[in-house]
């Protein structure tokens, strides 16, 4: 991985830098579809990020000084040193979430790590908007409900 410096930074383009990256080594990788293609592009962007929070957060407790980035990306920098912890346990609780609805699970999943719009999420899972805007209430619910127990 190329984000395992301490003072390495993960912008978006060096996310999808990572998930092509991903691909590649992969090697036999194949979508069907682009919605069978976003799907697995959002299982990547959160297995990308996750590890590099999980990391981050190695890095600040094992390494006795702050991380510290200067720049266009430092004020971002910071709020993902903060929220690192927050994204490893959004990722536990929507993991729950998955194993209790596959469909909602997928929703966050599409919704938060890939970025997709409520319409994109509807094409690739087959389902109309208002179904994804349903989901996602039911996931959100569920999920803020999990990280304040």
């Amino acid at each position: 991985q190329r984000f395992e410096g301490a003072h390495e930074t993960m912008n978006t383009t060096a996310l999808i830098h990572e998930v092509y990256l991903k691909f590649d080594r992969a090697g036999n990788l194949v979508a069907n579809d682009r919605s069978h293609f976003l799907l697995i592009a959002s299982r990547a962007m959160r297995q990308l990020l996750i590890g590099y929070a999980r990391r981050r957060k190695r890095q600040k407790r094992g390494g006795g000084e702050p991380i510290v980035t200067f720049g266009p990306d430092a004020e971002r920098d910071a709020l993902v040193e903060q929220q690192g912890a927050r994204l490893v346990d959004i990722n536990r609780a929507l993991s729950r979430l998955e194993s209790m609805d596959e469909r909602l699970g997928k929703v966050a999943e599409l919704l938060l790590f890939g970025g997709l719009t409520y319409e994109e999420a509807a094409e690739v899972l087959d389902v109309g908007r208002a179904t994804v805007s349903r989901d996602w209430r039911v996931a959100r619910a569920l999920l803020t409900k999990e990280l304040e127990a």
